[in-house]
């Protein structure tokens, strides 16, 4: 990450310079994929339409880590940047998590690591939420993706809930689960009774226009389902009701939704990891399945309400 920071720093410069002399930039990537001496290399051979043209390495582009973690939402796609070496560097790596660190260290300057020490017992004890959210063993937490995951859960306390905000946040925080979001689930929802219409009374039939029968409406903006695939059966235990990753999604989603919407959770174990039936405190078609040949299909089991 030190070595991002330095070449958002050296990209910075370069746009000032660019603008202080009146010229635009364009950055290009190499022919090669090897790792460059330098980050940032002028090209002098040529200018396109008066452009100043530098190529970015793959060092600079990856880092020595190969990648960085998606621990980002799509509400950095929307974020405006003015520089226009910046916009460049961004459709070259083409991912949209570099918006958002370049965003961050910017305005917040989370890189530095007297910033990210709580200031208080409230800071505290959300450092400490954050940490168990992400796995992460007491005192062996790495600053610099702290102060991300600071960042994040500031981003989605603000209103703004996408899909794949969401997904990019379970995924972060579940790294080892393969998990689909199912936007729009079909569910029938009682209508409160002070809402219902009395025909002849509050509704005429052919002329209001909505007509309902019956006590319950469909909805399909109000659940949403959370799929978890190709489970090993320790990690379907895990996510069965009470089980410790269990616990933890509900608190992610529950944060995340605020209870706006409704969450349901099915679990898929894969074929191979299917256990027989033996003697014991297992429920058949929970944690143990009868068969007596090798199971050919994944089992499916929708477990209802994740808060369950």
């Amino acid at each position: 990450m030190k070595e991002l920071t330095l070449l958002l720093h050296e990209l910075r410069c370069i746009a000032k310079k660019a603008q202080d002399e009146g010229k635009t930039v364009r950055l290009t990537q190499p022919v090669k994929r090897g790792y460059a001496d330098q980050w940032i290399t002028p090209v002098e051979e040529f200018t396109d339409f008066g452009d100043e043209v530098f190529e970015v390495a793959h060092f600079g582009l990856y880092g020595r880590h190969g990648a960085l973690p998606d621990y980002f939402t799509d509400q950095m796609i929307h974020l405006a940047e003015d520089s226009q070496a910046m916009r460049h560097f961004m459709d070259i790596f083409n991912q949209r998590y570099f918006h958002l660190l370049v965003h961050i260290w910017q305005s917040y300057h989370f890189f530095n690591e007297d910033t990210l020490r709580p200031r208080n017992d409230y800071a505290q004890r959300q450092q400490i939420i954050l940490d168990r959210l992400s796995g992460v063993l007491a005192g062996h937490r790495q600053d610099y993706m702290h102060g991300l995951r600071w960042h994040q859960m500031y981003l989605y306390r603000q209103g703004t809930r996408t899909v794949l905000g969401l997904q990019s946040i379970l995924d972060s925080f579940f790294p080892d689960l393969e998990i689909e979001l199912q936007t729009y689930v079909a569910t029938y929802r009682r209508i409160p009774e002070d809402q219902f219409s009395i025909m002849g009374k509050s509704l005429t039939i052919g002329k209001e226009g909505n007509f309902l029968v019956g006590s319950k409406i469909k909805d399909l903006s109000g659940t949403f389902q959370v799929n978890v695939k190709n489970l090993n059966y320790d990690n379907y235990t895990q996510l069965l009701p009470n089980g410790n990753l269990r616990r933890l999604m509900q608190q992610m989603v529950r944060n995340y939704t605020q209870g706006q919407w409704d969450c349901n959770m099915s679990l898929e174990l894969r074929a191979d990891e299917i256990p027989k039936w033996t003697l014991g405190e297992r429920s058949v078609g929970r944690d143990i399945w009868v068969h007596c040949l090798p199971m050919r299909q994944n089992a499916l089991i929708e477990t209802g309400g994740l808060d369950r």
